[in-house]
């Protein structure tokens, strides 16, 4: 027969296994709902049309048209998280390490236009106006911040 002590202490686990269950299942499901309203918000208001770079007279200009491809919401997470798992973990073959790794991110297709790189340097991606951008992005979208 068991004894008090021993089912107020069984209940008291089995109350505290259950809240604690709770929290996790409720953080999972706003973790989920978050993302994906934010997803929803950035590619609706967010996400606009990339423009494309012309020269008009000799001179760049970025235009854009209705048939313009829209910024990919990855492009978008990219710019505030790195997605490149290279960034975060890296091996060490000597004892002593020969300068510091670049951090870099990989350009989707539709932005290759403006690096004209495959794979950037992190700071590069997220200033969008260093000078491996070319004069296209510097003389029609530099100055105008």
């Amino acid at each position: 027969m068991a004894s008090r002590a021993y089912v107020a202490h069984d209940r008291a686990v089995s109350a505290a296994r259950m809240y604690v269950q709770m929290a996790v299942v409720g953080f999972l499901l706003a973790s989920v709902l978050y993302a994906g309203v934010m997803t929803a918000f950035l590619s609706r208001y967010v996400a606009g049309p990339v423009p494309e770079p012309r020269f008009v007279g000799g001179k760049p200009r970025l235009n854009v048209n209705a048939a313009s491809p829209r910024l990919p919401v990855l492009s978008l997470l990219k710019y505030y998280v790195s997605l490149n798992p290279k960034n975060y973990l890296s091996v060490r073959l000597s004892s002593k390490r020969l300068g510091g790794q670049e951090k870099r991110e990989a350009v989707e297709p539709v932005l290759q236009p403006f690096f004209r790189q495959r794979e950037v340097p992190r700071d590069t991606y997220r200033k969008g106006s260093s000078g491996s951008l070319g004069g296209v992005w510097n003389s029609s979208v530099g100055s105008s911040r």
